[in-house]
């Protein structure tokens, strides 16, 4: 595994799911690691390495990889094996594209059809996001803004759009390594959701669209400006 023996130890002491078959809990690990970063885009994926490293045979080591790879998180590279999906910059941007509108109509028919119970939610992941932030808890902020956008998505009362919404959590997740980065983007991020939460509260359809697609816009605008600076090292 490409990242050392502090990789190797995070992986082994994030088991916690002994019940379930071995296949399924290497799987379950593997995929927690790969959304969360902590194995890195491009990472070898070697069976015999992962099977030492966790105390398996290959047998499980060799289910969970097949079932990552038909997921799309893991690939074949010709030259190093089966390695962690890279992000492909194109379809990252076609990604936000898509969602900005998704996000924007869910925003519009939320703010429509919203109740108060689903307004105080939203608060409250808010409210977490913003505490998240300032303790400098980025994996706070990845799970709160993943529950914002799920509540915004339930209150638009469209179970196809709820549908859509959902479909995309995991690419969300691999993307968010990256996106809660930067303690500067961090508070924009915030900012962004409170103008969403503020345009809801008010129960004004064009502004919580247009604040949900500017959201869309600008993490877009933040992942191309992120990696033309990796690319520039």
């Amino acid at each position: 595994m490409a990242r050392g023996s502090a990789t190797r130890t995070s992986l082994a002491r994030s088991e916690s799911e002994a019940q379930l078959p071995a296949s399924a809990r290497i799987y379950n690990l593997l995929k927690e690691s790969i959304l969360t970063g902590r194995l890195e885009s491009g990472s070898r994926l070697v069976e015999l390495s992962l099977a030492s490293e966790l105390g398996v045979s290959r047998t499980p080591i060799r289910e969970a990889l097949k079932r990552l790879s038909v997921e799309g998180l893991v690939t074949v590279d010709p030259v190093r094996g089966m390695i962690v999906r890279r992000i492909d910059p194109h379809e990252v941007e076609d990604f936000y594209i898509t969602r900005e509108v998704l996000d924007g109509l869910a925003a519009r028919l939320a703010a429509q059809r919203l109740s108060g119970d689903q307004l105080i939610r939203l608060r409250t992941i808010l409210e977490s996001m913003e505490s998240a932030h300032l303790r400098g808890d980025r994996a706070g902020m990845v799970l709160a803004n993943m529950r914002f956008h799920d509540a915004v998505f339930r209150a638009s009362s469209n179970d196809w759009l709820l549908s859509l919404g959902r479909s995309m959590i995991d690419f969300v997740r691999l993307l968010s390594a990256a996106a809660y980065a930067d303690p500067k983007r961090d508070q924009e991020v915030v900012d962004e959701h409170r103008r969403i939460q503020d345009a809801l509260q008010a129960h004004d359809p064009e502004a919580a669209e247009a604040a949900s697609r500017e959201h869309m816009v600008q993490a877009r605008l933040h992942f191309v400006r992120a990696s033309a600076a990796t690319e520039a090292l």
